[in-house]
C-alpha cells in the first residue's frame, strides 16, 4: 500500500501547487484594485485547502483522460475559496478581527470564488451546475454557522453539524469534480455521499489530534462550523457521557472519537464501491489514510 500512499501523496502535492497557483494569479492580476491586506495574506500563504483538492481528485476518478487544469483547477480555487471564507467567519465570531474586516474579506473570498469558477474551460452547462452546487452550499454553510449551538450537547448533534459543514464541503468538491468530467447524475451523486463521510472523518481525524496534541499529517483545517473554541467531539462525548460539563478528555474518549473516524471512512469507501470503477483507487486510499492517521495519533497518546 505505501507505494500508493506515495503516489497519491504526489498527486494531492502536484494538484495544491496547481491550485494555489491558480490563486496567486488572481492575487497578482488584481493591478489598480489591491484586495485588502487580510485577503492578500490568506491567499498568499499557499492556503490551498484539502478540500479542493477533492475536485481534481473526484475528476480523476471518473474518467481515464489526464486531469485538464485550465477546466479543474480554477473549479478547485473556487472551492478553496469558499472553505476560507467559512474560517474567516469564524475569526468574525471569534472577534480576533475587527466585525469590518472579516465581513469585508468574507464578502471578498465569495466573489472571486465564482470569477474563478467562470474561468474553467467546460460548457455552460456544467458550469451553471457548478454554479447551482457552490451558490447552494455556500447558503447552506451560513445557515448552520448562524444557528448551530456553539458547544453541542450531545456526540449525535456535534456529527450532524460538521456533517452539514466541513462533509458538506467535501461533499460539494467532489460532485464538482465528477460534473466537470461530464459523469451521470448517479455518479454525481456517489461523489457527493463520499465528500461528505470523507470530510467528516477529516473533522474528527482534526479532533483527535487535537485531544492528544499532535498535529495533523497536513496543515488543513476543517471548515468553520460555528463550535466554540476547544470544542472536539472528544469533550462532547465526555461530557455527555458523564453529565459533568467540565468533564476532561480521556483515553477511551479519543478511542471512542478514532472508532467514529474509521465508521465515516469505511461509509465514504461503500460509496465508491458503488461507482465499480478501477479510477476511484486514490480516493480509497485518501479515505483509508484518516482512518490510519486517527489511529497513529491515538496511539502516540497511549504510546
Amino acid at each position: 500500500m505505501s507505494s500508493t500512499v506515495d503516489t497519491l501523496t504526489q498527486e494531492i502535492e502536484a494538484q495544491t501547487a496547481t491550485i494555489d497557483k491558480t490563486l496567486e494569479r488572481q492575487l497578482a492580476g488584481r493591478g489598480r484594485s489591491p484586495l485588502p491586506t487580510t485577503v492578500q495574506q490568506t491567499l498568499s500563504a499557499n492556503c490551498c485547502p484539502l478540500t479542493a483538492v477533492v475536485v481534481p481528485l473526484s475528476y480523476e476518478a471518473v474518467t481515464p483522460q489526464e486531469t485538464d487544469a485550465d477546466t479543474v483547477a480554477p473549479a478547485g480555487a473556487a472551492v478553496a475559496l469558499l472553505h476560507l471564507m467559512t474560517q474567516t467567519h469564524g475569526r468574525l465570531t471569534e472577534a480576533e478581527q475587527t466585525p469590518a474586516e472579516s465581513l469585508l474579506a468574507g464578502d471578498i473570498e465569495f466573489s472571486l470564488a465564482f470569477e474563478l469558477l467562470l474561468e474553467a474551460e467546460t460548457s455552460s452547462e456544467q458550469l451553471l451546475a457548478c454554479h447551482k452546487r457552490l451558490t447552494t452550499t455556500c447558503r447552506q454553510l451560513i445557515e448552520v454557522q448562524y444557528q448551530a449551538p456553539t458547544t453541542p450537547q450531545t456526540e449525535r448533534e456535534y456529527l450532524e453539524i460538521v456533517h452539514d459543514t466541513t462533509g458538506k464541503l467535501f461533499g460539494t468538491a467532489a460532485a464538482i469534480g465528477g460534473i466537470l468530467a461530464g459523469v451521470s447524475s448517479q455518479y454525481i451523486e456517489y461523489l457527493t455521499a463520499y465528500g461528505r463521510y470523507v470530510g467528516t472523518a477529516r473533522q474528527l481525524y482534526v479532533d483527535v489530534c487535537t485531544a492528544t496534541a499532535s498535529s495533523p499529517e497536513r496543515d488543513w483545517q476543517p471548515a468553520y462550523n460555528g463550535f466554540a473554541p476547544a470544542t472536539t467531539l472528544g469533550t462532547v462525548y465526555a461530557q455527555e457521557r458523564t453529565g459533568n460539563p467540565n468533564a476532561a478528555v480521556n483515553t477511551d474518549d479519543i478511542a471512542h472519537v478514532r472508532q467514529r473516524v474509521g465508521e465515516q471512512t469505511r461509509a465514504a469507501r461503500q460509496f465508491l464501491t458503488a461507482m465499480d470503477t478501477e479510477e476511484t483507487k486514490q480516493l480509497d486510499v485518501l479515505a483509508r489514510q484518516l482512518a490510519t492517521a486517527a489511529t497513529s495519533a491515538a496511539d502516540g497518546l497511549n504510546g
